[in-house]
């Protein structure tokens, strides 16, 4: 059934993810301090966790979830960090980033989902997953508290696990189309 409660879950936080920019640009041309989009930030962060943890242990995963969790993931990250992107110069190259690894990733899935194989996440992305939680967290609640050299750092931190994380998802990929073939 494709209607079960991780894959409203997953629906809601696609939909969350898009209202988010919204909510953004207002607050900034506002003046305003960020609490409406940092509320929608945690808010589909903890859906992502409660989704999957939902379908795992009441075995309610579905093609539909296999295809839109990872998708409304990467989505609220692409949007997050292009919003910020858009008034902070500095995380356009962030923005780019993580564009062309989720592109990639995308591909790399969608040739295996052919062949009707899935790389479930492991380590690697859900360190990455966390520590890209923590870092637009940080950098839309208190924006104007932290100092630019931790914001560096915290970039540079996210795309060193990004990184590792796509080596990983790459690595078992070649090793599973070496399989095949």
């Amino acid at each position: 059934m494709i209607w079960n409660v991780p894959n409203i879950i997953t629906v809601i936080r696609l939909i969350v993810a898009f209202l988010f920019v919204p909510v953004y640009f207002y607050e900034v041309s506002a003046g305003m301090l960020h609490y409406a989009s940092l509320f929608l930030y945690v808010f589909a962060s903890i859906t992502d966790v409660i989704d999957g943890y939902i379908a795992r242990k009441y075995q309610l995963i579905t093609e539909f979830g296999k295809i839109f969790d990872p998708i409304a993931d990467k989505l609220l990250q692409f949007l997050v960090a292009v919003c910020i992107a858009f008034y902070d110069e500095v995380y356009i190259f962030l923005a780019i980033f993580i564009f062309v690894k989720e592109t990639c990733m995308a591909i790399g899935t969608y040739k295996l989902y052919k062949d009707k194989v899935i790389i479930s996440a492991n380590l690697f992305g859900k360190v990455a997953s966390v520590l890209y939680f923590l870092m637009f967290f940080i950098v839309i609640g208190f924006k104007d508290k932290i100092p630019h050299s931790v914001e560096v750092v915290l970039q540079v931190i996210f795309i060193i696990s990004s990184i590792s994380a796509f080596i990983n998802y790459y690595y078992q990929y070649f090793k599973i189309k070496s399989k095949k073939y």
